[in-house]
C-alpha cells in the first residue's frame, strides 16, 4: 500500500526539525556560558565547529550525490511533460506513474540532504561570527 504524502513528508519535517534543534541548542547553551564563564563558552564554540566541519567534510560526497539525483530529476522533470503524465493516467500505466513517484521521492531526499548541508553550513558561520566576535571583545583596546 502506497504511503500518503503526508507520511512521505514526515521523515523530511523531523530531520528538519532535529538540525534545527541541535543548531538553536547549541547556540542557547553558548550564550548561558557566555554569562557564566567565557573561557568555557570560547571552548565550546571550538568544539562545536569542530564537530560542524568534519560533518561538512564528511558529507560532500553524499551532497554531491544529492546534486546529481537533483540535477537527473530535473532533466526528467523536462521529459515528463504534463501531457505525458495525463497520458500515463488515462492509460493507467502504472508502472511509469510509479516510477516517476519514485524518483520523486528520490529527489526531495536529495534535496532535504542539500538543505541540511546548508543548515549546517549557517551553524557554521554563526559559530564562527560568535568566535570572531568573542576575539574583537577580548582584544586590547587602543588608548
Amino acid at each position: 500500500m502506497a504511503q500518503s504524502p503526508t507520511q512521505n513528508a514526515e521523515p523530511f519535517s523531523e530531520a528538519f526539525r532535529a538540525k534545527l534543534a541541535n543548531i538553536d541548542g547549541t547556540l542557547k547553551s553558548l550564550s548561558t556560558k557566555v554569562d557564566g564563564d567565557a573561557r568555557q563558552a570560547e571552548e565550546e564554540a571550538r568544539s562545536q565547529l569542530a564537530k560542524v566541519n568534519a560533518d561538512i567534510e564528511a558529507n560532500k560526497p553524499t551532497i554531491a550525490a544529492a546534486q546529481a539525483q537533483m540535477t537527473q530529476w530535473a532533466q526528467a522533470q523536462k521529459a515528463a511533460t504534463t501531457e505525458k503524465v495525463a497520458e500515463w493516467k488515462s492509460s493507467q500505466d502504472h508502472s511509469k506513474l510509479q516510477a516517476r513517484a519514485a524518483e520523486a521521492e528520490r529527489n526531495a531526499a536529495a534535496a532535504r540532504d542539500v538543505a541540511v548541508h546548508a543548515l549546517n553550513g549557517a551553524h557554521q558561520a554563526a559559530l564562527e561570527a560568535w568566535l570572531a566576535h568573542k576575539d574583537a571583545s577580548s582584544a586590547p583596546k587602543r588608548s
